[in-house]
């Protein structure tokens, strides 16, 4: 357990895998720091089975996920407008398929990393791991594929 000890060393990876997932330093900061404090709270619970910034990455994902399912439950839904329903669902089916296009013209690793994470569901860390490269290199990636792929969008007119 001596690296439970020496967390510390762990923030790059965990900041830059965070922020790959929120794009927001801020909130970045908040979910790294409570990662931290969750991981120092339950560090009995680290069985060993894994590296320790794999056992932190899962922690940062979950309290991202928890801080999105706060979100989602305090802002309004905008399910009750039936006549934007099927207008709505147009403009998604199109911009996905615009996405698609733009994600084929991305050079790689950033359209592999891009396809691994989002279609594939394979973590960043794994992704790291595939690409013998560090976690904060597979978040920065993705987060580098995303922001070409919505500029491309916004060059071409979709927001």
């Amino acid at each position: 357990m001596e690296e439970i000890e020496n967390l510390s060393r762990y923030y790059k990876i965990v900041f830059g895998y965070v922020f790959s997932l929120c794009g927001n330093k801020e909130l970045t900061e908040d979910i790294v720091q409570d990662t931290f404090v969750q991981a120092i709270l339950h560090e009995k619970s680290f069985r060993g089975d894994c590296k320790v910034e794999t056992w932190l990455c899962q922690i940062a994902k979950n309290l991202y996920y928890s801080h999105l399912r706060k979100k989602n439950r305090q802002e309004p839904s905008e399910q009750g407008y039936a006549e934007n329903d099927f207008v709505h669902k147009l403009e998604e089916k199109d911009t996905a398929k615009n996405v698609l296009k733009v994600l084929h013209e991305l050079p790689e690793p950033y359209r592999e990393v891009f396809y691994l994470h989002v279609f594939g569901e394979v973590a960043l860390v794994e992704i790291a791991e595939l690409f013998g490269k560090s976690p904060s290199w597979a978040g920065v990636t993705y987060y580098r594929a995303k922001q070409k792929i919505s500029d491309r969008l916004k060059e071409d007119g979709y927001e």
